[in-house]
C-alpha cells in the first residue's frame, strides 16, 4: 500500500487473542473482520503455534488475501512445539506468556505506535482477550486505547461476576469437585480475572442480546461505557471512542 494512500489519523487496531486454537481466535477474527469492513486497519497477532495450524487446516490465508488493510503477524508463546497447551498444563502457557511473550509484545506495540512503518498508520487501539492482562497494561503505557474482548458468552461472563453472591448464598463451591487445589482458590482466581476486565478502558461482549438485557451488568462495569445494539454498532462505538477518548462497551 502506497504512503499517499494512508492517513496518519486512520484507525489501526492490534488484535491479540488468547493463543488457543479454539473459539478465542475464531471469534476474534470475526470481530476483526467487522472492524476492517468499517475502514479500520487491522494487525492480527497470533502465536506461531496457532498461526501455523490456521494456515494448515483453514482457509484463513485465502479469505483475507483480498483485504489490503488486514495483516497477520506472529509472536512466540514461549513453549516448545510438542507442548499440549491444554488441560492441566494450560498454566504453563499463562506463565510463558507473562515471562516470554510480554516483552516481545511491548516491543511490537511500541514500534507500531511510533509510526516508523511508513506503509501502515500508527497504532491507535489494542483489542486483546480479556485474560491477557499485560496487553491492557502495555496499551496504557504507550498511550493507546485498550479494549478487552471476552470471547466467552455474555451470560458466562455475567456468571463470573456473580460469583461473590453465589458464594454468600452457599451455591458455590460445588461439593462434587475434588481437586488438588482448594475450590475457593480456583473460584477466587476466576472471579478476579473477570473483575479486572470490567475495570479496563473498554469491553466488548460476545452477544447479540439487546442492551436492556445487560442492564444488570451496569453496576459491575465502568460507569462511562457505551452499549452497541448489535454487531453493526461495534465499529461505530470504537471509532467514536478513538476520536473522543471515551470509554465504551460494544457488542460483537
Amino acid at each position: 500500500m502506497e504512503l499517499d494512500q494512508i492517513r496518519a489519523t486512520d484507525p489501526h487496531v492490534l488484535f491479540f487473542p488468547l493463543p488457543l486454537q479454539s473459539h478465542d481466535v475464531t471469534t476474534s477474527l470475526k470481530l476483526a473482520e467487522l472492524l476492517y469492513l468499517a475502514n479500520f486497519h487491522i494487525t492480527f497477532l497470533n502465536s506461531e503455534f496457532v498461526h501455523n495450524r490456521l494456515l494448515r487446516y483453514t482457509n484463513v490465508q485465502s479469505h483475507f488475501a483480498n483485504y489490503p488493510r488486514f495483516r497477520f503477524k506472529t509472536i512466540t508463546d514461549g513453549l516448545p512445539e510438542h507442548h499440549p497447551r491444554a488441560g492441566a498444563q494450560m498454566i504453563d502457557m499463562f506463565e510463558s506468556l507473562s515471562c516470554v511473550t510480554k516483552p516481545l509484545f511491548r516491543e511490537m506495540a511500541v514500534s507500531a505506535q511510533s509510526g516508523l512503518d511508513s506503509s501502515w498508520p500508527p497504532l491507535t487501539c489494542i483489542v486483546a482477550d480479556g485474560v491477557v492482562n499485560f496487553a491492557t497494561e502495555i496499551a496504557k503505557e504507550i498511550g493507546v486505547m485498550a479494549v478487552s474482548f471476552r470471547t466467552i458468552s455474555a451470560s458466562a461472563y455475567w456468571a463470573y461476576l456473580c460469583v461473590p453472591k453465589m458464594v454468600e448464598s452457599c451455591e458455590l463451591p460445588f461439593k462434587v469437585f475434588n481437586k488438588a487445589e482448594p475450590r475457593q482458590c480456583r473460584i477466587r482466581r476466576g472471579h478476579n480475572q473477570h473483575v479486572r476486565t470490567t475495570r479496563r478502558a473498554g469491553a466488548v461482549s460476545n452477544t447479540e442480546s439487546h442492551p436492556q438485557h445487560l442492564c444488570r451488568r451496569a453496576t459491575s462495569c465502568p460507569p462511562k461505557l457505551k452499549a452497541g445494539i448489535n454487531r453493526s454498532t461495534t465499529a461505530n462505538c470504537i471509532n467514536q471512542s478513538l476520536g473522543r477518548g471515551q470509554k465504551l462497551h460494544g457488542m460483537a
